[in-house]
């Protein structure tokens, strides 16, 4: 599906830049952390962008019609297994594959949990797309493995990065619907 791999490719070239940014090292200290501690951040980038991806596709799916919503539903389904095969063929383990999976689905798992939480108790989630800072917060907190700093600076980085998937994943969608 060219939706699918679209959004798979953007996610992941996103993520890959996030990770390269100067700025982005500067703020995890990166040449001071092991290089399974630097691989975990940039799987954390990259898995967020995929779900950010996932959640508002799967929102907007519960907003339309139901021929768009049949076409809308398929996309999370086909990104996940594109993504899968893509890391198949670039040579990553079956087992880390697996892995990748279990990743995704416990994030997404937990964001969409975490929505719930945050609209109850911060009202400016209630406003616009409520994902993209939740997953930002979310990348934030697993990068900083539970302990972000106050006023951590990274977490700019890291909206940023939210903003720039969400718009282009309104971008794809739309463009896509509109092809129907």
């Amino acid at each position: 599906m060219q939706v699918a791999d679209e959004m798979v490719s953007y996610a992941m070239k996103r993520g890959f830049r996030a990770f390269h940014d100067p700025a982005f090292r500067a703020h995890v200290n990166f040449t001071h952390i092991e290089m399974v501690e630097q691989d975990r951040m940039f799987n954390e980038l990259v898995a967020s962008n995929l779900v950010l991806m996932l959640l508002m596709t799967d929102t907007l799916r519960k907003l339309t019609t139901k021929g768009v919503q049949e076409f809308l539903g398929s996309i999370g389904t086909a990104m996940i297994e594109q993504f899968l095969k893509t890391l198949g063929e670039m040579g990553v383990s079956e087992d880390h594959v697996h892995t990748w999976r279990k990743l995704i689905e416990l994030r997404r798992d937990e964001y969409e949990e975490d929505r719930l939480k945050a609209r109850s108790s911060l009202p400016e989630f209630g406003e616009g797309n409520p994902w993209m800072r939740l997953v930002a917060v979310g990348c934030l907190f697993h990068i900083r493995r539970g302990a972000p700093i106050k006023d951590d600076p990274l977490l700019s980085l890291l909206v940023h990065q939210a903003a720039d998937i969400s718009d282009r994943t309104r971008q794809i969608t739309l463009h896509a619907v509109q092809r129907l």
